[in-house]
């Protein structure tokens, strides 16, 4: 009967393999005809209908997935939106924030661990969206409207305190989105030089051509300003920035010499494509960072690194600025 059991699993295999190849046949043809009768905006509205269940399902199963795809969908949102498609993606990370915050309550329901909040940021960040939420009621508001937008970039995102300080609980996970970040970080840098050296894609160039507005602000002097896959060029030099004061700390930690040789080539590297977005308040970003490092790592190493960067300000700010 061997041989039979083997012709039956045989088989069975086929049919999965068949049912798995039409399957994705089907789904091929169906993102074909999105993109051939509605564009753009159809293979997404049909990419959303198709994955949004099981990513719902994902981020309040598992919250560390929906932490690390806020983190991924916070990078390249702007981007995809620059594709032309007319969709708020900007209410989706909204709602990856409310699925967290469900899973949150969820998971607070069966392990219930309230204690890691009683400190006192935790009791600032609650005065603060408490406040803002009464703004509602103000008598001399302008808009409700206004007020709805405001609490969505204010209040809705400080509630994210809460989930990530209940969901970051290991050192393995931390480092998790460190690593995440730096990549993303990587490839906002090359793409940056890519714009730089090798220009804009056409619809990034048609983008700007039909927008007087964007270039009066970005056109100087003959050059564009880089904004690399972020929606503006002060978005990019400040993730650029932070992205490096991220690595500089990372290389005062107990950790191998090629690991803080490779970090100071992302510092130099992050820096360096921050130059290209050509905003002046992001140059005094890291000698600021500095000064805090400095205090909270007062040492003769700590010293000597805070001297330069002392000096480099020195040089910015009395640099003529005349061309």
């Amino acid at each position: 009967m061997g041989w039979v059991d083997h012709l039956n699993s045989k088989s069975r295999l086929i049919t999965r393999s068949v049912l798995a190849a039409m399957v994705i046949l089907a789904i091929s043809l169906s993102f074909s005809l999105a993109f051939a009768f509605w564009g753009v905006a159809g293979g997404a509205a049909l990419l959303l209908l198709l994955a949004g269940p099981l990513a719902i399902f994902l981020i309040i199963k598992y919250p560390k997935f929906g932490v690390l795809s806020y983190l991924v969908f916070a990078y390249l949102v702007m981007y995809i939106l620059g594709f032309g498609i007319d969709f708020p993606l900007g209410t989706v990370m909204d709602g990856i924030l409310l699925l967290l915050l469900i899973g949150f309550f969820i998971n607070q329901k069966t392990k219930p661990d309230w204690l890691m909040f009683n400190n006192p940021v935790t009791y600032i960040i609650g005065i603060w969206i408490l406040y803002n939420l009464i703004q509602v009621a103000n008598p001399t508001t302008e808009s409700r409207m206004a007020w709805l937008y405001t609490i969505r970039s204010v209040a809705g995102v400080m509630i994210s305190y809460f989930i990530f300080s209940y969901q970051i609980r290991s050192v393995k996970f931390i480092r998790l989105i460190i690593k995440i970040w730096l990549g993303l970080s990587i490839i906002a840098a090359l793409y940056a030089i890519k714009q730089e050296y090798f220009g804009f894609f056409d619809y990034e160039q048609r983008a700007l051509d039909n927008n007087p507005l964007l270039q009066a602000l970005l056109y100087i002097n003959g050059h564009w300003r880089k904004s690399s896959i972020f929606s503006d060029p002060v978005a990019f030099s400040y993730n650029m920035v932070v992205s490096s004061i991220l690595c500089i700390a990372l290389m005062f930690g107990p950790i191998s010499a090629y690991k803080k040789i490779f970090l100071g080539t992302l510092v130099a590297l992050f820096l360096t494509v921050m130059l290209y977005s050509g905003t002046r308040a992001a140059y005094l970003l890291v000698p600021a960072a500095m000064v805090m490092l400095f205090i909270l790592k007062f040492n003769k190493q700590m010293f000597l690194v805070f001297t330069g960067f002392a000096m480099l300000l020195f040089v910015l700010v009395f640099m003529p600025t005349s061309n």
